[in-house]
């Protein structure tokens, strides 16, 4: 159970294996007793009460009689060294036991190294058997766990179709639910006429929890296994492509979003009418009209020319201007519902777009310090005054509008700034010390 680093270390072999290395690990683990069971006996027989065994470096074993019981030494005693007050003997079964002692562990070391390269040719011999029987054990351990889950978390079994279409009723998210007391489950309904969803809703309230869940209920019935819903119909898919999550490959000089984009290249150039395709917050690793044109791109490309399957989770709000435009494609939001200042997360997949982000909301739920939260809804309702919703389906028209008045020098100074501001690398501080920058060039 505790295997040694070494193979010629000891310790590989069981007790109860080999007879000679059970006595062998018998006599170097009872060393004391034996010493002290030949001692006895020799002062029973010799008649030398006094009479002791010891060892020390010099001359090992030893046989010590002090000098006023010397003639009852035995003539098989044979003199090994003399001292002040007694003698030191040594006898040939004294001598065979010092062997043992000493010798034991070397001995098991090299018995039980035998006895495993014994063992490693008898595997040889049947290496095929044990591998296909390995194969055989590690499939029948992997459909008795699938059985066992099904039956302990209630798991359904999928229908496999050949249509292309996702119906999941009630479904939930195999390791989340693991960790919440009242996991909330959710219905998917995609065929060819909805098949691209466009998910949106502030940070925290469930949108790649849900995507995930769609993508993972996806897998486990493809893999042969039931899964966590009430009813599912799962449409052959050929393959599932996510963009979930990036970070920079600094030893290439490969930056957070170009990954990103590397990954949803492979992904638009391998995936087919039959893929389910998984996207988490596209383009948010750019500037915000950089990000929202190229998510709105790619999705456009997906649902017209690609035809596949697709969950797009996102706060570009612009991205569900495209339900107006493509047959195919739906909007949906998690839901939320305000209380005072804050929003209580739903977790429930609603029809619709997403009213707001709620970005603010979650920061105070994030714990900012309240006069950076009040100082927020300042700026935003500035903002909200001026422009009309930010983050909306309006903000490209509020844009094209703001091109189109007429501005004075300071104000396109200000105008030419914010273009040249990257949005993904500045920090809320930086970007509130801006604001206020601009808006007293401005007034």
């Amino acid at each position: 159970d505790d295997p040694p680093v070494h193979i010629r270390e000891g310790g590989l072999i069981k007790e109860g294996v080999d007879s000679h290395l059970d006595e062998l690990r018998f006599v170097r683990d009872n060393a004391r007793e034996l010493l002290r069971g030949y001692e006895e006996r020799l002062r029973k027989e010799t008649g030398i009460g006094s009479l002791k065994v010891g060892y020390n470096r010099v001359i090992g074993f030893y046989i010590e009689v002090t000098k006023p019981n010397l003639h009852l030494v035995p003539k098989e005693f044979r003199r090994r060294q003399t001292l002040t007050n007694a003698e030191r003997f040594i006898t040939e079964e004294l001598l065979k036991l010092e062997e043992r002692i000493l010798s034991a562990q070397t001995r098991i070391n090299d018995l039980e190294y035998e006895i495993y390269c014994r063992l490693r040719e008898r595997i040889l011999e049947k290496v095929d058997d044990i591998g296909r029987n390995a194969s055989i054990v590690g499939e029948v351990d992997y459909i008795q766990s699938l059985a066992h889950l099904a039956h302990q978390k209630g798991w359904v079994r999928p229908e496999i179709r050949e249509e292309k279409v996702l119906i999941i009723e009630g479904g939930r998210h195999p390791v989340i639910e693991e960790f919440t007391e009242s996991y909330v489950h959710n219905d998917t309904l995609m065929d060819m006429d909805s098949r691209v969803h466009i998910i949106t809703g502030p940070n925290m309230a469930g949108k790649s929890s849900y995507i995930r869940q769609v993508a993972l209920i996806t897998i486990l019935a493809h893999m042969g296994s039931f899964v966590p819903a009430k009813r599912a119909v799962i449409g052959v898919v050929d393959g599932i492509f996510t963009r979930i999550g990036s970070g920079d490959v600094l030893a290439l000089g490969v930056s957070t979003f170009m990954n990103e984009m590397l990954d949803v290249s492979a992904m638009l150039n391998l995936a087919t009418d039959r893929s389910l395709v998984i996207l988490d917050e596209v383009g948010r690793g750019t500037s915000t009209y950089d990000g929202i044109a190229l998510s709105k791109a790619i999705v456009e490309y997906i649902a017209k020319d690609l035809g596949a399957r697709t969950l797009v989770a996102t706060h570009f709000l612009e991205l569900t201007e495209l339900e107006e435009v493509i047959p195919c494609v739906r909007n949906y939001h998690m839901g939320v519902r305000r209380d005072g200042e804050r929003v209580v997360f739903l977790y429930t997949l609603l029809e619709g777009s997403s009213e707001s982000s709620f970005g603010v909301e979650v920061a105070t739920m994030a714990g900012l310090p309240e006069k950076v939260v009040k100082r927020a809804r300042e700026i935003l309702g500035d903002l909200e005054g001026k422009n009309g919703s930010v983050g909306s389906k309006s903000s490209r028209a509020v844009a094209v509008a703001v091109g189109k008045c007429k501005v004075n020098e300071s104000e396109r100074a200000v105008l030419e700034e914010i273009k040249r501001t990257e949005v993904a690398t500045t920090t809320p501080l930086d970007a509130l010390l801006k604001i206020s920058a601009w808006k007293r060039e401005l007034t």
